[in-house]
């Protein structure tokens, strides 16, 4: 029953934690582009 359960998750749980990295990576990359932009 466990194992039933996890496969039918499985593919909605790794779309979401590719979408949670996705806007992490986004942050991320926003951060770092207006750091460089204050140092000038």
């Amino acid at each position: 029953m466990f194992l039933d359960a996890f496969r039918k998750n499985f593919r909605q749980a790794t779309i979401l934690w590719v979408a949670v990295l996705a806007l992490f990576f986004s942050y991320r990359v926003d951060w770092v582009v207006i750091s460089g932009a204050l140092s000038f």
